[in-house]
């Protein structure tokens, strides 16, 4: 009740204020009404933050009112006046603009094919000015209806969320509109494939069988859990074969249409150090002599020397930067050689972690192998591992508990 009083003395005070004017120059929230003699309207207009707000009726009473509303709302900072002329899609590219230096390539990659597929078709032509949380709800479930996937969607919804956040801190919105929309509910997280420790080992047998070319990269990616990025992206210097410890400090990745690029790892954890147990150890030496011997290849071909040094630990046989597809494409055919059940490239990473955690190492020390910001994240991601780790722990306690 009492903010209501507030809000009505504001009012009276604000209508008590407003002039009836022809014509005229009109200072910063100052409120006037007159009728236009072109088309016998009545104007309200007011000035707020420079701009000019403008509402026309047939009737005296009808622009008096928006007119006192319009002053009460300035008064309490609940307008903010912004170019009108400016849309959504105008606005996506200005805050993508502003934020791509503080974020890796393949999230700024990410972000722009959300916009360009999603966003500016579906709601890129609205003014800013008018967007309104109907126009971003009847958006979501146009997508869901065209057969996108709720992931697909939540990542709509968060881009537009963050974009109308830094129009709203800019002074371009009066409120974020997609506050007051509902985004679908998240789809049951992907289920992890894994291999026990049988398969892994089934899996190293025939790399070294068949001397694939990306041996050492397999067995990295499986015994320390490294990301396709940050193998390729590992520099000689980082590499010390003597102690068996390299440093993740970047990764390489195919951006489309800037082809490979180097940059931070995904997470301020992924800057880490590492120890590579013997097979990995083992494969990586033998791929340093690999290496040597396509050098020497490339250098004595009929064209003359082929060979294009680069600082990259793995390379593609002239020597320059491993293209990731190669990686991955390959691994299908490597896996059906070897008899063994599907999973995808990255599932190497995950494999090693349930491994570790079903062999009772720490979550904590896993959490930094892979470069997790937090370790409630390693957790989630294997929570299959956990009824295992349960059992586990109930039989220790019971020893503990009977003494035997």
């Amino acid at each position: 009740m009492q903010s209501t009083q507030s809000t009505q003395s504001v009012q009276d005070r604000q209508s008590k204020n407003i002039k009836h004017v022809k014509h005229g120059k009109r200072t910063n929230g100052e409120g006037s009404i007159y009728k236009d003699a072109a088309s016998g309207l009545w104007v309200a207009s007011m000035l707020v933050q420079g701009k000019r707000l403008v509402k026309r009726s047939k009737r005296q009473d009808t622009v008096r009112k928006w007119l006192v509303e319009m002053r009460a709302k300035a008064e309490q900072g609940l307008i903010i006046p912004t170019d009108r002329a400016m849309t959504v899609a105008e606005l996506l590219d200005k805050w993508l603009l502003a934020i791509a230096p503080s974020l890796r390539p393949r999230t700024v990659q990410s972000y722009e094919c959300i916009m360009r597929i999603h966003l500016k078709p579906g709601l890129g032509k609205y003014k800013l000015a008018g967007l309104r949380p109907d126009h971003v709800q009847a958006f979501y479930s146009a997508k869901l209806a065209q057969g996108c996937s709720r992931r697909v969607v939540q990542l709509c919804h968060a881009v537009l969320h963050h974009a109308l956040k830094s129009a709203l801190k800019w002074g371009l919105v009066a409120r974020n509109v997609t506050e007051a929309t509902t985004p679908p509910r998240p789809s049951q997280q992907y289920k992890v494939q894994v291999w026990d420790a049988a398969d892994a080992r089934r899996f190293l047998a025939a790399l070294r069988d068949t001397h694939d070319r990306f041996e050492s990269i397999y067995t990295l990616a499986l015994a320390v859990g490294l990301r396709r990025g940050e193998l390729l992206g590992l520099h000689r210097e980082d590499v010390d074969l003597e102690r068996g410890k390299p440093q993740v400090r970047r990764q390489l990745q195919q951006i489309a249409g800037q082809g490979l690029v180097e940059g931070e790892p995904k997470t301020e954890r992924g800057r880490r150090q590492i120890t590579l147990p013997p097979p990995a150890l083992n494969a990586l030496k033998a791929w340093r002599i690999r290496q040597k011997e396509e050098r020497l290849r490339a250098r004595r071909t009929k064209d003359g020397d082929e060979w294009h040094e680069s600082p990259y630990v793995f390379t593609n046989t002239v020597g320059g930067p491993q293209d990731p597809r190669k990686v991955s494409g390959r691994f299908p055919a490597v896996i059906a050689h070897a008899g063994l059940p599907k999973i995808r490239f990255h599932d190497l990473r995950h494999t090693c972690a349930s491994l570790l955690l079903q062999s009772g190492v720490h979550p904590k020390v896993v959490q930094e192998i892979l470069g997790h910001s937090n370790i409630s994240m390693t957790m989630d991601i294997y929570s299959h591992v956990l009824p295992s780790m349960h059992d586990g722990a109930t039989s220790t306690m019971g020893q503990l508990l009977t003494g035997t």
